[in-house]
């Protein structure tokens, strides 16, 4: 039998799970994402809303632009360009973000790996149970990569109907 308060976080973390699908189902794709991956009419149609939304909200009238942004389509976009980009343009962001990302790998790996001895001290599961534990803790990892679209641990662009 697994404890209560394994069943209160894993409830806790369900609904957190199921807050994060909800948000990334709803919340829309960003105009320059829709572009780059040859959405170009949905695209438009986000800038001329926020364009003739803009003066109605603030009562200010945008002027005109005189240039275009450049943009090409690409199917995809090398690791090795994105890296150098990141690196030159936001040297600071870069460091930062690979430095949250390795601690964030510690600090997973580190809980995941020694799971049985957290449990089992803080929770005071027995060591028969701790199997079971073990696996609905990685069912529930598995079934959010699937349930937020994603079950290869590559990020994928949603399907959208009608391309």
């Amino acid at each position: 039998m697994v404890p209560r308060g394994w069943r209160v976080a894993f409830g806790n973390g369900g609904l957190l799970g199921l807050g994060v699908m909800l948000v990334r189902r709803n919340v829309p794709d960003s105009a320059r994402w829709l572009f780059i991956h040859g959405w170009e009419k949905e695209a438009e149609k986000i800038v001329d809303r926020i364009e003739s939304e803009m003066p109605a909200q603030e009562g200010i009238e945008l002027p005109p632009t005189s240039r275009y942004l450049a943009g090409r389509q690409q199917a995809s976009i090398p690791f090795r360009e994105i890296a150098r980009v990141a690196a030159q343009r936001y040297p600071r962001r870069t460091l930062l973000g690979l430095a949250l990302s390795v601690g964030q790998a510690f600090l997973y790996n580190a809980v995941s790996f020694d799971l049985g001895t957290i449990v089992s001290g803080y929770f005071a599961v027995a060591p028969g149970a701790m199997p079971r534990c073990m696996l609905l803790f990685a069912i529930s990892n598995f079934s959010v990569r699937c349930c937020s679209g994603d079950c290869s641990g590559a990020c994928t662009p949603p399907v959208r109907a009608g391309r």
